[in-house]
């Protein structure tokens, strides 16, 4: 998928990558559910089914928007938005956890605040993090002068 470069005036999405893990746990909250609907524990089945709606939504509907001057992060219809100001991203390091299993960038910001987002296209992603930054850090600097 080809994309242009995009100039710090347009507003630029990024969609959640649907992990294995992410996979794994609504294949196995289904199956606990189905499971508990069929040895007839009706009210912990509904409960697992609700708390896989849940995380399906989170992990569906979660999206990092890049404004102007603003990476907004948002993680579903039910969590809160997130706003981080670019000029105050200081860092973007790729992480992984145990066994390699999910991979995810570490975004350091403010003083010592940092916040994990697993977007789909990642390089793309990274690229215009890079370029937005620059672009926010330098507008920052034009202002204070």
């Amino acid at each position: 998928m080809t994309h242009r470069v995009s100039s710090p005036d347009m507003t630029r999405t990024f969609h959640h990558k649907f992990t294995i893990g992410s996979k794994a746990g609504v294949i196995l909250f289904a199956g606990l559910a189905i499971y508990l609907f069929w040895i007839k524990a009706i009210i912990p089945g509904l409960l697992l089914i609700v708390l896989n709606v849940l995380l399906m939504e989170r992990v569906l509907h979660s999206e990092y928007v890049f404004t102007d001057d603003t990476l907004i992060i948002n993680r579903g219809r039910f969590a809160k938005r997130h706003s981080i100001p670019l000029a105050e991203i200081h860092s973007c390091k790729p992480m992984n956890t145990i066994f390699g299993m999910v991979h995810y960038l570490l975004i350091g910001y403010g003083s010592e605040r940092m916040e994990a987002v697993q977007p789909y296209e990642e390089t793309s992603f990274l690229n215009v993090l890079r370029n937005r930054v620059a672009a926010a850090k330098q507008t920052d600097k034009g202002g204070e002068a």
